[in-house]
């Protein structure tokens, strides 16, 4: 989100970046220090991929909560408007009742991704 401070938890890092998590994870399954030491990617992909017998662990707290949002086309010819405006309302009050938290724990391991921790 603009504006938003990241606090980084590793001093002088050698980053390496990846086409996918997947490749990431893959290198980071190795085993530790072989080509990575550790990896950064969400929480519902790293827990997937330790439910699909991946051996790696997470560690720590997450140290970022990245902003969803449902998304329309922008360039589409009719009026976005009115169907934003509905989608915006439906999302709130589904926020507001707690229906999107029961869906996030539902579909992602008991994890509530609806708000940050």
């Amino acid at each position: 989100m603009p504006g938003e401070k990241i606090d980084f938890v590793v001093d002088d890092p050698q980053i390496q970046t990846y086409d996918t998590d997947t490749s990431a994870i893959q290198d980071l399954e190795i085993g530790d220090g072989l080509r990575l030491d550790a990896a950064i990617s969400a929480l519902p992909t790293l827990e997937g991929a330790i439910e699909a017998g991946k051996p790696i662990k997470i560690v720590g707290a997450p140290l970022y909560y990245e902003p969803l949002a449902a998304a329309l086309d922008k360039n589409s010819s009719s009026d976005s408007k009115p169907l934003r405006d509905e989608m915006s309302k439906i999302i709130g009050e589904m926020h507001d009742d707690g229906t999107l938290t029961k869906l996030s724990e539902k579909w992602y391991g008991g994890t509530d991704l609806t708000t940050k921790e």
